[in-house]
């Protein structure tokens, strides 16, 4: 006699997309759906959030498909572009098809992403641990975590040429979102439930011009599939929607999602070209930009370009739980660049030009638990650079140019636990540059320039405990 006990996983890697807040899941050892590519479990959220407590899906990838976070990244960014373009739709577009819908609103649903924590274990008499129940879940593979949506599940349209014409509001969304995008993206393969007014929807596909959202991204030729299938309908007109592709009678798709495996040799040569038999990439009405996170629980969040002529780029995390939060470019021809978390646990954070050409530029954490946070640019071209997390538990905190004209560069944390922080140049041409914490738990702290051209330079700790 005995049971199963229940999977759980670690908090999630992701913060959720309303609250702000890190769950983990405790689900069932018996799946309630199966997908082509997926398993659904129900489980229970819980975390210091107020979704603590609430229902959950817990969707595992069967093993021919995904168990990394790295596999996983495409289908969190392709639902995040999808609610990017269904806020731009909300905020523009109903108003214009309002006479003619009852509907008034499309949420597509963020995945948490988390690794497993404990696999489901059979229990003999309930309490003396047996055998784990590996059947499904492995140990230390990462899941997707949603809220249960109550209703009716359905399909909408698939990636490849599937549509269900009756919802007039799902199909005309997809077909706008192609033609909002300059013919570069279609967001598709919609399926969720269709609460009262709302559409609720859960793991969408892209299509992309450079194929980028996995391997349910089939490209042009994707996109091919949907618009040939495509019924245009007075939602369509009334946008103003073309589709070149209409009376071509081309074969309708399968309800399932196709994926890129399943395609012909020629076609995928063809997707991974952007080469259209019938349309071509033009300048995008609207875009939804993308940042991008490495491999294994690499997290890049709150990415901000804020007004006039701002610049975000070049924001990546690299390899094994890396972190980039908070890289804000503030007002007046502000930059950021080059901000990056490297391998193993590096963390960048709280980045930020402030007002009037500020520049921060190659700040980067580089291996084994280090750690960046807290890099400002103040105000009034200053700028701020070559900040450095060396490897081995470095830490890199508090450096900030004031105003005017002010300089901070070259900040480094060398090896081995060294440290450094409270970096400041003040007013009027300050400058602090080559603060080096050099090996083995060395500390260099509370270096700062004045006012009025003043210059701290050359500042290191040596070697062990400095």
């Amino acid at each position: 006699m005995g049971a199963y006990q229940s999977h759980e996983t670690y908090n999630s890697i992701n913060t959720d997309v309303k609250d702000g807040k890190r769950y983990w899941a405790r689900f069932v050892d018996k799946p309630f759906a199966k997908g082509a590519s997926r398993l659904a479990f129900q489980g229970t959220l819980y975390g210091d959030g107020p979704r603590n407590g609430s229902k959950c899906v817990t969707k595992v990838f069967k093993s021919e498909y995904a168990q990394h976070f790295v596999q996983m990244a495409p289908d969190l960014a392709a639902s995040k572009k999808a609610l990017g373009y269904a806020e731009e739709f909300g905020r523009n577009y109903f108003r214009r098809i309002r006479n003619y819908i009852h509907e008034n609103e499309i949420e597509f649903l963020i995945p948490l992403i988390a690794k497993m924590q404990y696999v489901s274990t059979f229990n003999v008499l309930w309490f003396i641990p047996y055998d784990t129940d590996s059947r499904y879940v492995k140990s230390n593979e990462h899941v997707s975590i949603e809220p249960f949506i109550e209703g009716q599940y359905d399909k909408f349209n698939s990636n490849g040429g599937y549509e269900k014409s009756i919802h007039e509001l799902m199909t005309t969304f997809c077909h706008w979102t192609w033609y909002i995008s300059g013919h570069k993206f279609m967001v598709c393969d919609l399926q969720g439930v269709k609460s009262g007014r709302k559409y609720i929807l859960t793991d969408p596909a892209i299509h992309s011009y450079d194929c980028r959202f996995g391997n349910t991204d089939l490209g042009v030729v994707g996109m091919e599939m949907v618009l040939g299938n495509h019924n245009c309908n007075k939602l369509c007109r009334e946008l103003g929607l073309n589709n070149p592709m209409t009376g071509l009678n081309m074969r309708s798709g399968p309800r399932s999602t196709t994926y890129s495996f399943q395609v012909t040799e020629e076609d995928l040569l063809r997707a991974n070209r952007g080469s259209s038999r019938h349309f071509r990439p033009m300048s995008a009405i609207f875009e939804v930009e993308n940042v991008t996170g490495g491999g294994e629980e690499n997290l890049v969040e709150n990415v901000t370009g804020g007004g006039g002529e701002h610049w975000v780029e070049n924001v990546t995390a690299g390899d094994d739980e890396d972190w980039v939060e908070n890289v804000t470019a503030g007002d007046d021809e502000d930059w950021v660049e080059n901000v990056t978390a490297g391998n193993d646990e590096g963390w960048v954070e709280n980045v930020t030009a402030g007002d009037d050409e500020d520049w921060v530029g190659n700040v980067t954490a580089g291996r084994d638990e280090n750690k960046v946070e807290n890099v400002t640019g103040g105000g009034e071209e200053n700028l701020v650079e070559n900040v450095t997390g060396g490897g081995g538990e470095h830490w890199v905190e508090n450096v900030t140019a004031g105003d005017d004209e002010d300089c901070v560069e070259n900040v480094t944390a060398g090896d081995d636990e060294d440290w450094v922080e409270n970096m400041t140049a003040g007013n009027d041409e300050g400058w602090v540059e080559n603060v080096t914490a050099g090996d083995d738990e060395d500390w260099v702290g509370n270096v700062t320039a004045g006012r009025d051209e003043n210059k701290v330079e050359n500042v290191t700790a040596g070697g062990e405990e400095d």
